[in-house]
């Protein structure tokens, strides 16, 4: 068995703590895939092309917000046993998808102005992504069930 492999196993699956860890990788790859795409638009090489409504950009935190709500809806689904395991995973995929966009977008948030364009590389969402991935790492390495 590899290295990886043994983490896994030892951290993650006998501790019961997948739901945790799919949110993270989900949530590191998400914010990683929004920033190279919004890398390459201001390159002049859009991969994909704005999501304009009536003149008006929807930025990705939009789609954070409403994978947050469904992934909050879902935590509702349990049967009699507690969790289905695919529902669990499948929620902490949206969850981790959610916050990834949220926390992209964060520095935007915090700079943009009615009449003034956001700075989307301000070092906030960094920030915010450094304290986010600490909480995973707590969770996952650090918390007793």
């Amino acid at each position: 068995m590899d290295f990886l492999t043994k983490i896994y196993l030892r951290y993650i699956l006998k501790q019961g703590k997948e739901a945790p860890f799919f949110s993270f990788l989900l949530f590191l790859l998400t914010i990683l895939t929004s920033r190279l795409i919004v890398m390459w638009v201001e390159a002049g090489r859009p991969l994909l092309k704005f999501f304009m409504v009536y003149d008006y950009h929807i930025h990705h935190f939009y789609l954070g917000i409403f994978l947050l709500i469904v992934s909050s809806c879902l935590s509702l689904a349990r049967n009699e046993n507690g969790w289905v395991r695919e529902v669990k995973i499948l929620n902490s995929i949206l969850f981790g998808v959610g916050l990834g966009f949220i926390t992209d977008e964060f520095s935007l948030l915090l700079t943009m102005e009615f009449d003034v364009k956001g700075d989307y590389w301000a070092p906030h969402s960094y920030y915010l992504m450094a304290l986010l991935s600490g909480v995973f790492i707590y969770i996952l390495f650090f918390k007793k069930k």
